[in-house]
C-alpha cells in the first residue's frame, strides 16, 4: 500500500512539473526520428513490417471482418473527422468556449498538414503484402489515419474532460479515445494499407502533437488569468 501510494505522489509530481510535458515531447519525437530512420537506413523494420502483415494475412484475415474492418477504418477518414470536428466546435460555441475552439481547429488542422508535409517527405510506397481491401492513394508512412485521429479523438477527450471534475469519467474519455485510435489503426494494417511502422509513427508523432498544443494553451491560459 506505501508503495502504491509512493508511486502516486511521484506520478503526481512529475505532473506538476512544468517540464514533464517538454519530456514527454522529446521522448515521442526522438521515437518517430529512431522509426524513420530504421525506414530509410535499416533492415530489421522491413522484416518486422512484413512478418506482422503477413501473420495478418494468415491467420486473422477473414472475410466476415472484412465489412468490420472498413467501418473501423472510417473514424479515421478525412470526412468523419471533418464531422465530429464541426459537431464538436458546435457544442464548443454553445458553451461560449472559444479558446477551446481555437485549440480544437489547431489540433485538427495540425494533424492534417503534419499528414501531408511527412508524407510527401518520407514518400514510402504502399505494402504489397497483403491484397488491399480498400483503395487508397499517395504515400504510406506515416498513417494519416493514425495521426489525424490521435490529433482529433484525444484533443476532443481533453476538452470534455476539462468540463469534468469526476476522474471516473475523464479515464472513460480518455480510455475510449484510445480505443477509438487503437482500432482505426489496427484496420489500417487488417485492410493491408500501411505498414505496422506507418500506424506506430502516426500515433506517437499525433500524441506528440496533442501534447505539446495542449500545454501551450494551458500555458499561455495560466499567463492571462495570472
Amino acid at each position: 500500500m506505501n508503495a502504491r501510494l509512493k508511486m502516486l505522489n511521484f506520478i503526481t509530481s512529475i505532473k506538476k512539473s512544468p517540464f514533464w510535458w517538454l519530456c514527454a515531447v522529446i521522448f515521442l519525437i526522438a521515437l518517430f526520428i529512431k522509426l524513420s530512420s530504421e525506414l530509410l537506413f535499416g533492415s530489421e523494420l522491413q522484416k518486422f513490417d512484413q512478418t506482422i502483415l503477413t501473420f495478418i494475412g494468415q491467420n486473422i484475415r477473414s472475410s466476415s471482418y472484412n465489412s468490420l474492418a472498413v467501418d473501423l477504418t472510417a473514424f479515421g477518414s478525412p470526412s468523419v473527422i471533418l464531422v465530429v470536428t464541426t459537431i464538436s466546435l458546435f457544442a464548443l460555441f454553445l458553451l461560449k468556449d472559444k479558446i477551446g475552439a481555437f485549440y480544437l481547429v489547431i489540433m485538427v488542422s495540425g494533424g492534417g498538414i503534419w499528414t501531408l508535409l511527412l508524407k510527401r517527405y518520407f514518400d514510402r510506397n504502399r505494402p504489397t503484402t497483403l491484397s488491399r481491401l480498400v483503395e487508397v492513394k499517395g504515400q504510406s508512412f506515416p498513417s494519416g489515419h493514425a495521426l489525424s485521429s490521435t490529433a482529433t479523438y484525444f484533443a476532443i477527450a481533453l476538452l470534455i474532460c476539462k468540463y469534468t471534475s469526476s476522474q471516473k469519467i475523464s479515464f472513460f474519455v480518455l480510455a475510449l479515445a484510445a480505443i477509438i485510435v487503437l482500432l482505426t489503426s489496427l484496420s489500417r494494417l487488417y485492410l493491408g494499407v500501411h505498414y505496422p511502422s506507418d500506424v506506430l509513427s502516426g500515433i506517437v508523432f499525433g500524441l506528440a502533437w496533442v501534447i505539446f498544443v495542449t500545454e501551450i494553451f494551458k500555458f499561455f491560459s495560466n499567463q492571462q488569468q495570472s
